[in-house]
């Protein structure tokens, strides 16, 4: 498993929080006291490459969480030597993903905290999200609540960004082994909790 550096991280973020204030001046977080002191698993909309370094600005110079993102991000200049650094994994939406799964258990179980993008690529308005039910399996297998939070979609130079990280829930599911269509609809639960936060 990749380490994660919080030297680096403290070395950048501020930085990178004057850089972001600086393309969007109209800039605001809430609920960050939602954010559990324990291990959790947090999920967000997805909309853009820079969501990772948007939502790791906003919660905290030390309140870290690993990333499990999709390999192509990883391959980008910059944003993916700057996601390796921050202890991001990769995960192949398109083959076998045994292995992501695996270390994003093994974080979860050591005590560190998760950022998963439910649905798996950019959706901007108008576009259907079609979330995969890995977060469950996960917070639901390594008994951890889930923090829904919502990312404005339109990142664009001086416009206004809003961040808002919603209360922690528990997946309460009917048994461990979770059938297709009760994952299913509790990974769409998930993602409404996540665009309700827009409201």
């Amino acid at each position: 498993m990749i380490k994660q550096s919080r030297l680096f991280y403290r070395f950048i973020y501020y930085p990178l929080w004057l850089l972001l204030h600086i393309a969007h001046p109209r800039w605001h977080v809430s609920g960050k006291q939602n954010i559990p002191q324990e291990p959790y698993l947090m999920v967000c909309n997805h909309s853009a490459a820079t969501d990772v370094i948007y939502l790791a600005i906003a919660a905290h110079p030390y309140r870290l969480f690993r990333i499990m993102a999709k390999k192509e991000l990883l391959e980008i200049p910059v944003i993916g030597f700057l996601l390796g650094k921050l202890g991001a994994f990769p995960v192949n939406r398109d083959g076998d993903d045994t292995a992501a799964m695996m270390s994003a258990m093994k974080t979860l179980k050591s005590g560190q905290s998760l950022l998963i993008f439910s649905e798996g690529t950019r959706i901007r308005d108008g576009k259907k999200s079609e979330p995969k039910g890995g977060a469950v399996l996960l917070a639901s297998r390594c008994n951890v609540p889930v923090v829904p939070v919502y990312l404005t979609q339109d990142k664009k130079f001086f416009h206004p960004i809003q961040i808002r990280f919603g209360e922690p829930y528990q997946i309460k599911t009917s048994s461990r082994h979770i059938p297709k269509e009760e994952l299913e609809q509790l990974t769409e639960e998930m993602m409404e909790k996540c665009y309700c936060l827009r409201k």
